[in-house]
């Protein structure tokens, strides 16, 4: 029976070829507040402007919380001329927007837009391969939890997802994951298995280099080591040294695997020896327990045949002494006769 596959190729527009991003949207995500934000490449290359502190650097963010594990996250790289960055998941989902001075505490306290108790955040990333028609949404929904950190719930799906029509009215943070589920959207709670699936769906090579570049090049201001960079991420060393350390694990495996074959080889010819020598110490006590048993054998024949050869020599020496007797009283008689 022929089903219908689908036919992989080459796309012809290269500009547009694999799985691009469409738009980037945002939900309570900074300074962004109350309604869902989107930035829209349509697959194309885009440049992201405008002035300081209009969310440049707050978008890339988002888009840099989808794809890159928290541990491993550069924060306001565009953003800051020093390399320390004071921005961290919950004050993007709290929404700080400046510092004020507290004579309370004598230090700056942050100012946030959304209270932790009530509020929630959406980050939502749709691709699209264009000679497949195929599309892929990664999604996050953040919160701030009881512990006053950020808990998430990771969101993967092939199709095209919206904020507006699959993550609207999620109601409190506490049912977040009961609404997703009743939507039909799987929910995963750790971002290893949120990656694998975005890898595998994206057809992406799960190794670090792919990410780890996205993550040092997506807000890049300092390129005075640029060389540097590209050598450390982009250019491929064609894993020489460890070709040549492989060949020659390979090498001393088959060396000690050839040292095993010889004693094996060995070991059995001596076997061999061993099992020569046992069956024919077999076969000659084979032949000595039938010697035996014959010597028992003999023995009561023998007997046997000494016996009647006794019982007839008796028999011989009584007939002679009758004999014997008889012309000894014949001879008595004729001695008597001459008298």
């Amino acid at each position: 029976m022929q089903t219908d596959q689908p036919v992989l190729e080459f796309y012809p527009d290269a500009d547009t070829a694999g799985y691009r991003l469409q738009e980037l949207g945002v939900y309570n995500w900074g300074t962004f507040h109350g309604k869902p934000f989107y930035v829209r490449p349509e697959g194309r290359t885009a440049i992201l402007t405008g002035g300081n502190g209009t969310g440049k650097s707050t978008l890339a963010d988002g888009l840099l919380t989808l794809l890159v594990p928290n541990q491993r996250r550069n924060y306001n790289q565009a953003g800051q001329m020093q390399k320390r960055s004071e921005r961290n998941e919950r004050d993007y989902v709290l929404g700080a927007y400046s510092e004020k001075h507290d004579e309370s505490i004598g230090a700056g306290r942050k100012q946030y837009l959304r209270k932790d108790a009530d509020s929630y955040s959406v980050l939502l990333a749709t691709f699209r391969n264009e000679g497949l028609d195929a599309w892929v949404t990664l999604a996050q929904v953040l919160w701030v939890n009881t512990a006053n950190k950020v808990d998430k719930v990771f969101i993967v799906e092939p199709r095209r997802l919206s904020i507006e029509g699959d993550f609207n009215n999620l109601d409190t943070p506490a049912t977040i994951r009961r609404v997703l589920k009743d939507r039909g959207l799987l929910g995963l709670d750790s971002f290893t298995a949120y990656s694998d699936r975005f890898h595998d769906l994206l057809c992406m090579p799960k190794d670090k280099t792919p990410m780890e570049i996205f993550n040092q090049a997506i807000c890049i201001k300092d390129i005075t080591d640029l060389t540097s960079f590209i050598r450390e991420h982009m250019l491929d060393d064609g894993g020489a040294a460890e070709k040549l350390q492989g060949l020659r694990n390979n090498f001393n495996e088959l060396r000690e695997t050839n040292r095993r074959i010889e004693l094996a080889t060995r070991q059995l010819a001596e076997l061999e020896l061993i099992f020569n020598d046992h069956e024919a110490l077999v076969i000659l006590l084979q032949e000595r327990d039938a010697l035996h048993t014959r010597e028992q054998v003999l023995i009561p024949f023998f007997a046997e045949k000494e016996i009647a050869l006794r019982s007839s020599a008796a028999e011989d020496m009584a007939r002679q002494r009758s004999i014997a007797a008889s012309r000894q009283l014949e001879v008595q008689l004729n001695i008597e006769k001459l008298k």
